[in-house]
């Protein structure tokens, strides 16, 4: 009989995805706080921004990876059985990772990255097997998660764990805060530095689908604690602290449908009432005592009225992405692609509005714009020529259409279809907030993309949420051996 691994191995798996990294995906508040004289990037940024995100990334992956081949091996997690619950969305993944990958070595890359070492004919190769690599996260959490190695609370508390950090990071850059600079007043920390994530959208997509989840496993649960509700508060109080629209958003609609789902089908539950007035009033102290959150979440206002102009930009970019996909369907164009395609469907005036993204009006209206590259006037009356990258089209599913083609994208869906129809039908606690948490990241990805900062850990809850219809093993031999 083959032996599994020693529990720290599973509990190391758990803290690396739910704990490490996310703390590894603030580059900015992290490494900005090291002494210039003790490491040094490139001036692409290469290093700073993804070699430290990459390599906790590829030591989870390593160790998800030989945990579930560990436990294939010995029969105990076998996905692809004929009546697992975990066959049908693991089919469609397989495929839409097979169509992806396929796709990312027919086109050519658009990256420009100038990646050490790598060849730039294989940027879009690199890029395209590591965004496998994350939505296989999918399945390396769930065959982590079925083992009985751990009890499983444990690796959802790691994820309170993480978010509360990211949390009190994002309040605490909210109100002026640095808190790098508690510990060393001289860490250079830039005044835009937008909490555990690196920018404010990314924080509150988090904090957003961990709230979720948390409120909706606990409701179900029927079973409140005091740690609980100071849990909903601060993540509420964050989420509203980082202005974060999407995410705000996205946490309000999933919350207000459970809500009324749970009124009509269970009647009023005091664990309902009281944690709707936590968030309320929660919610309610960042926009009176912040002026920050009060800015960001202003423009919510003027998105609604149609005068925002962010929210101006992604319609465009909507636009222009639905006509790039309707001239090939079939291929689409690589990933990371938009930032050079996007100017020939758009039209000239879509185009002088794209500009007004990366440059002040009063510039972009006298610059002169050559395909993606643009000519203006600097501060110093000199001549600036820029390259202008519009960052992918600002909508999940159509940044996949666009990358990769209209059937890759059915893959994609048919994928998340499979996945809520599984943890639906078995209708546990962990399982319906599973599924609400990827719903709210769904909502939240009408008017975001797919990023290395929040998407691990999303496509990681997502398999331990499906680890949890998995028939739990007889409680295993640990001896360390191998």
């Amino acid at each position: 009989m083959r032996r599994e691994p020693k529990r720290g191995a599973y509990l190391a798996f758990w803290v690396l995805l739910f704990v490490l990294f996310p703390l590894v995906t603030m580059p900015k508040a992290l490494l900005e706080a090291v002494p210039p004289t003790l490491i040094t990037f490139p001036e692409n940024g290469f290093a700073e921004v993804l070699l430290p995100k990459l390599a906790v990334f590829v030591v989870l992956w390593g160790l998800g990876a030989w945990l579930c081949l560990k436990r294939w091996r010995s029969g105990q997690f076998r996905p692809l059985r004929s009546g697992s619950p975990l066959r049908a969305p693991y089919l469609w993944l397989a495929l839409f990772l097979f169509g992806s990958t396929v796709v990312s070595f027919l086109n050519p890359s658009s990256l420009g990255l100038s990646l050490p070492l790598v060849s730039s004919r294989y940027e879009s190769i690199l890029f395209g097997l590591l965004e496998s690599a994350w939505y296989a996260l999918a399945v390396l959490a769930a065959g982590v998660f079925s083992s009985r190695a751990l009890k499983p609370a444990l690796p959802l508390h790691l994820l309170a764990a993480g978010a509360l950090a990211a949390g009190l990071w994002a309040l605490a850059e909210a109100y002026g805060v640095h808190p790098m600079r508690l510990f060393d007043d001289t860490a250079r920390v830039g005044i835009n530095v937008q909490a555990t994530l690196g920018h404010q959208g990314y924080v509150a997509a988090f904090l957003a689908v961990v709230l979720v989840f948390w409120v909706t496993w606990r409701l179900l649960q029927n079973r409140l604690r005091p740690f609980d509700v100071l849990l909903v508060a601060l993540l509420t109080a964050a989420l509203v602290a980082t202005g974060g629209r999407a995410g705000v958003l996205a946490a309000v609609l999933t919350l207000s449908a459970l809500g009324v789902y749970w009124v009509r089908a269970r009647g009023r539950s005091r664990y309902l009432l009281l944690l709707g007035a936590v968030m309320l009033i929660a919610g309610a102290l960042p926009l009176l005592t912040s002026s920050h959150a009060q800015a960001r979440l202003d423009r919510l206002g003027s998105a609604v009225q149609g005068r925002d102009p962010a929210t101006s930009h992604r319609l465009i970019f909507w636009q222009v992405g639905l006509r790039g996909i309707a001239q090939r369907p079939l291929s689409g164009y690589g990933i990371d692609s938009f930032g050079n395609a996007a100017w020939f469907f758009a039209s000239p005036e879509e185009a002088r509005e794209m500009v007004t993204e990366f440059l002040p009006r009063e510039t972009a209206e006298t610059s002169l714009r050559i395909g993606r590259l643009v000519l203006y006037r600097g501060e110093d009356a000199g001549l600036v020529l820029q390259s202008l990258d519009p960052y992918r089209v600002h909508n999940y599913l159509l940044d996949i259409a666009f990358a990769s083609g209209v059937p890759v994208a059915l893959l994609f869906l048919g994928f998340v279809a499979a996945s809520l129809r599984a943890l639906w039908r078995e209708r546990t606690p962990l399982a319906l907030a599973t599924a609400l948490a990827l719903l709210t990241y769904l909502l939240y990805g009408m008017a975001w993309f797919a990023t290395p900062n929040v998407d691990p850990l999303v496509w990681g809850l997502l398999g331990l949420g499906l680890g949890s219809l998995e028939p739990r093993p007889a409680a295993p031999e640990h001896t360390g051996g191998s």
